[in-house]
């Protein structure tokens, strides 16, 4: 499912705190920021979540030099159609259960104008909530087959790196390709829950010797960038993958190759993960 099958079905509990500062003496501004509120949403036809969200930001700026920051936690449990409209028994599930997930979010977009407009922009950090958490009953019930011998999972994509860094390609292994959070865990980030997916170029292929399509992903985060992968043989015959960024300012440094199917990531099989490490090498052939 997608991030249009999420739908709001009723906000209970709207909270917000706001507060600025500006000291002329020192050209200084500062601000603070706090919201909580309490969601129903529903998730395609039969999934329902009770949605507890708490938002805080801050930040100051000088007039030359700025720094911010914005988090929001969400903190999802379960619930039948039936009661999502019911504000005791709502509260009644957030007194006696755990939630099934609580996780932090990138809230550079939440608008805290009404209760309409936050509602609306804790869409998305509500639905990498659900997808984080659907993930993680993947990955466990990946991980306990494993455990058990009944399924063997290696390698499945790789990882390449700016020329600047000299790194090789690495193999990695990624149990769950259809969630965004998963594939953005790569790099480890605060916050960050999705990422941006580019095809690779049909040569891109024919070099790895591969005869279907491949993609490469990188993290939506801050100033990381949007990088350009692809092959490279250099006049004297040695190869490489480089990974490049266009703007000085961009900050990232790798990406992620992977398949492409129905124009989304897919895992690699394990003879393309050596076909791709096996392009980069030191000696012209």
């Amino acid at each position: 499912m997608a991030y249009e099958d999420l739908k709001l079905i009723k906000c209970f509990r709207f909270d917000k705190d706001e507060q600025r500062w500006g000291m002329c003496d020192e050209w200084m501004s500062k601000y603070e920021k706090e919201a909580t509120a309490l969601h129903t949403f529903a998730y395609g036809e039969n999934e329902v979540y009770i949605a507890s969200t708490r938002y805080s930001a801050h930040g100051q700026s000088d007039g030359v030099d700025s720094e911010h920051y914005d988090n929001i936690i969400v903190a999802l449990y379960p619930i039948s159609m039936e009661d999502a409209k019911d504000e005791e028994k709502v509260k009644a599930v957030i007194e006696n259960t755990e939630c099934v997930y609580s996780g932090s979010f990138d809230a550079t977009q939440i608008k805290l104008y009404d209760e309409s407009y936050y509602s609306d922009s804790i869409m998305f950090p509500v639905f990498y909530a659900i997808d984080a958490y659907k993930s993680s009953i993947k990955k466990k019930q990946v991980e306990e087959k494993m455990g058990k011998g009944e399924i063997s999972v290696g390698p499945n994509a790789v990882c390449v790196y700016k020329k600047d860094d000299e790194k090789k390609p690495e193999p990695l292994t990624i149990l769950d390709f259809d969630s965004q959070t998963t594939l953005a865990d790569v790099w480890g980030f605060d916050h960050c829950s999705s990422v941006g997916i580019e095809p690779m170029n049909e040569k891109c292929s024919k070099d790895f010797g591969i005869d279907r399509m491949l993609c490469y992903f990188y993290p939506i985060a801050g100033t990381f960038g949007r990088p350009e992968v692809s092959t490279y043989i250099r006049y004297d015959g040695k190869r490489s993958i480089p990974v490049y960024f266009s703007n000085n300012w961009d900050t990232g440094g790798s990406a992620v190759i992977c398949a492409y199917v129905k124009g989304k990531p897919a895992p690699l099989t394990e003879a393309e993960v050596h076909k791709i490490l096996d392009f980069v090498k030191d000696d012209a052939k």
